[in-house]
């Protein structure tokens, strides 16, 4: 494809990025203001740019020419307010209101990104082209909007226009799009839309910079704000002061917006401008390439500056400051004006008198009062940082079975009555002797307490004041009432317990722990069963998924982890342990050591030391590898087809395969970790077309099936008799010369080495030796040593 469509969605992003890419390419064989030009100064198609001197300009329109045309674009319609600049420029180059120019012809007036330009006086100007629309708010609407002001530069005059637009949205017969307006508004329609032609009569200078001035010495920025009742709004001034002293002020940017149809507060009104000069400066900021010396907002609103001063974090203090009202020309931008005032719009363009004059001219700043903090505008912040410790909680996820949890807060409790004893000195016999049945049915009751206050705290606030419970909360369809200060499920037979369990929450550590304690005094028997016997004393919520989801866990934390000592396992330990010395030592370690955890490397380049699991995992991750290339899996369907050759892989027989049908079933890891034998689901019947179904539990059981038939023929013909290592050969001893080899290391280079230390496997044969050299010491296994001096 070699062109793109004019107009397509897709053509100006392929024209910038061309444009992009031609100055990085060519950008090297110009000055750096070439490339720069090319990357920011061009509008799709449309070139902009300013240069202090004819010479300059001369040259900058040569190399922009020839830049873009080394990336295969041509640069026409040229058009400049320098007749030398022009004249410069072959005719077929230019822009066809100056193909023929002669010395005494005045420049056109032609356009720029849609903006009109006076070429003869470079200055912007405004053409209204006003047609007849039917006086409604279609109509009104259409000739409001078909002024193109991108700067905002007579955004007061729109405004009026908008107002008049926004007072019809008031009316309390409320008007369609092309229902006729009502007499008083016609007349004020009719009045400001007669001014707006004045509009082409005003004439605002391209150029920050007169041409009497010299070399600027100093550019300030200042932004003006106000809000009013009918709108709020805000304008930039550029004050340029050359090395002769002589000051310059040009509008920049202007920014009117109508206030909102629902009323709205004076002091909020005075903030939003506020921030639209905050996003002026911002836009300001990035665009012009001019470098600001300095930035001064004024407004002249004392709340503003008092709300400002509270939040000192966001401006620094010098920067707002207070001007009066006659001297804000954004009062304008937040009320409006018509196009025949002049010297409102004088005002307006040039900003105030002051700026002309010195800054120990300019308005002195007030005193700031504080604010009220009753001020509706106020917003309440509140920073709190605190530590809550929470002892019981700490216990109560410390533990890992319910019994345990339920007779270690019985112990606490008896230690706290003896405690309160002591300090009353009483002389109540102390129990000494185990725990009864009694306390621990109130160790029961203050762990249930703990965790409904955790989970059902507004509803037990609601059910204490004797009112039910909101109709949206979780506990709504149960009825709850309160017994014994714990929530219960309300039933027929007047608290009986078995007919009122305690309610209890689906996500709670407590919740977990109860469920695997029926579960394991029920036989470890199905989901049924359990929640049959759990609902005789607590009724959890989401109950069925809840016990499905603690019965069918995964295994837990493992006891001992055997890795090999890869690189990449290598670097990730030493990566965490790097961060884990950052940690509190004594905590991790007790948790460790609680848990049983212990993680053991084999010996680098020492694979065959994993034996059987390393040459299991080979083929699983082989045939997985193999899967996933054929597949898009996400994240779900994923975890479901690993738990699927997980069961696989576990299925595979541990014990010798018998041809006597009366022996007992091959032993399986699965049987040892399920305490079952089948543990599959009956399969539905598939289709290899399915796997390209959107029928996605289908797509998993047929990868399934897949990696069953892979591994019936890839693994399972592994488990045949060894054929390495029956010989019996010398053991490696002390002091031995051996070379170490090394894969990564061209084998003329491999390192000399005494061995100092033989490590003995528990079979009693030696697999792995420490060896010396002569930069350090090594732990290698014996299979990458070669003997070359015997030590006897």
């Amino acid at each position: 494809m070699q062109v793109h469509l004019f107009g397509a969605t897709s053509s100006p992003s392929c024209a910038a990025y061309a444009l992009k890419k031609t100055a990085i390419e060519h950008g090297e064989l110009f000055e750096t203001e070439i490339a720069s030009t090319v990357e920011r100064n061009f509008y799709v198609d449309d070139l902009l740019k300013s240069v202090d001197t004819e010479e300059r300009a001369v040259q900058l329109a040569t190399d922009l020419r020839e830049i873009m045309k080394r990336g295969g674009f041509r640069l026409t319609k040229w058009l400049s307010n320098s007749k030398v600049v022009i004249n410069e420029i072959p005719n077929s180059e230019r822009a066809p209101s100056v193909e023929i120019l002669k010395s005494n012809t005045a420049l056109p007036t032609d356009r720029a990104l849609g903006v009109i330009w006076d070429v003869n006086d470079d200055a912007i100007k405004y053409k209204v082209k006003l047609e007849e629309k039917p006086l409604t708010r279609r109509g009104i609407t259409s000739t409001v909007s078909s002024t193109f002001d991108p700067l905002g530069l007579i955004a007061p005059i729109i405004l009026k226009g908008k107002i008049i637009l926004q007072d019809l949205s008031k009316q309390p017969i409320k008007l369609g799009w092309d229902d006729p307006i009502p007499k008083e508004k016609e007349e004020e329609w009719i009045k400001w839309k007669s001014t707006l032609p004045e509009i082409e009569n005003i004439s605002i200078p391209r150029c920050f910079k007169t041409k009497d001035m010299k070399e600027i010495s100093d550019a300030q920025l200042h932004i003006f704000s106000d809000g009013s009742e009918i709108g709020y709004g805000a304008c930039a001034y550029l004050r340029l002061v050359d090395t002769n002293g002589k000051v310059n002020c040009s509008l920049i940017l202007g920014k009117s917006r109508l206030a909102p149809l629902k009323q709205t507060t004076i002091p909020r009104l005075e903030l939003s401008g506020a921030v639209v000069a905050c996003k002026l400066y911002e836009i300001i900021r990035d665009e012009l390439e001019i470098k600001i010396d300095s930035v001064v907002f004024w407004t002249d609103s004392m709340i503003v500056l008092g709300y400002i001063k509270n939040e000192s974090r966001r401006f620094w203090w010098g920067q707002w400051r207070y001007v009066d009202t006659r001297s804000n020309p954004a009062d304008i931008a937040s009320r409006g004006i018509l196009a025949t005032e002049n010297k409102q719009i004088k005002f307006w363009l040039h900003g105030p008198e002051f700026l002309l004059k010195d800054s120990y001219e300019w308005p002195k700043p007030k005193a700031v009062s504080t604010v009220d903090e009753q001020d509706i505008e106020i917003k309440r912040v509140v920073m709190i940082n605190s530590t809550t410790t929470d002892s019981i909680r700490d216990i109560i996820t410390y533990f890992s079975n319910w019994q345990v949890l339920q007779r270690t807060v019985a112990w606490l409790i008896r230690f706290k009555k003896y405690c309160i004893r002591r300090f009353l000195k009483r002389d109540d016999e102390i129990k000494t002797d185990s725990l009864n049945a009694d306390e621990l049915q109130e160790a029961t009751r203050y762990i249930l307490i703990h965790v409904q206050q955790e989970s059902f705290l507004n509803e037990i606030k609601m059910i204490e004041k004797q009112n039910p419970v909101k109709k949206d909360s979780r506990l709504a369809s149960l009825n709850p009432v309160m017994h014994d200060g714990l929530l219960r499920v309300k039933g027929r037979l007047n608290l009986s317990l078995s007919k009122c369990p305690v309610i209890i929450p689906n996500s709670h550590h407590v919740t977990t722990l109860i469920i695997r304690s029926f579960h394991e005094q029920n036989g470890h028997t199905g989901m049924a069963q359990v929640l049959a016997s759990l609902r005789e004393k607590y009724w959890i919520l989401k109950g069925p998924s809840t016990v499905r989801t603690v019965l069918n866990s995964r295994r837990g934390i493992p006891e001992k982890v055997y890795s090999d000592n890869g690189t990449n396992l290598v670097s990730g330990e030493s990566e965490l342990r790097k961060y884990i010395e950052q940690w509190n030592k004594t905590k991790i370690s007790s948790y460790m050591s609680h848990k049983d955890i212990n993680w053991t490397f084999n010996p680098p380049n020492a694979s065959h030391r994993g034996g059987v699991w390393e040459r299991m995992i080979r083929t699983t991750r082989k045939i997985l590898r193999a899967l996933a290339n054929e597949q898009l899996l996400t994240d779900e369907q994923l975890l479901t087809f690993m738990a699927e050759a997980e069961r696989i892989v576990n299925d595979r027989p541990i014990t010798p395969v018998s041809n006597d049908s009366r022996d007992l079933p091959v032993l399986t890891p699965n049987m040892l970790l399920l305490m079952k034998n089948n543990t599959s689901i009956p399969q539905g019947v598939f289709d290899e077309k399915d796997v390209y179904a959107k029928r996605w539990w289908k797509q998993i059981q047929y990868l399934a099936n897949v990696f069953w038939r892979r591994w019936l023929r890839e693994y399972l013909p592994t488990l045949q008799q060894r054929n390495k290592w029956q010989r019996e050969q010398r053991d490696v001893r002390i002091d031995d010369i051996v070379i170490i080899a090394d894969d990564h290391t061209p084998r003329g280079q491999w390192p000399l080495g005494r061995v100092i230390e033989v490590i003995r496997s528990r079979d009693s044969l030696i697999r792995s030796c420490v060896i010396k050299t002569k930069e350090s010491k090594f732990l290698r296994p014996v299979t990458k040593l070669c003997l070359l001096e015997c030590s006897q």
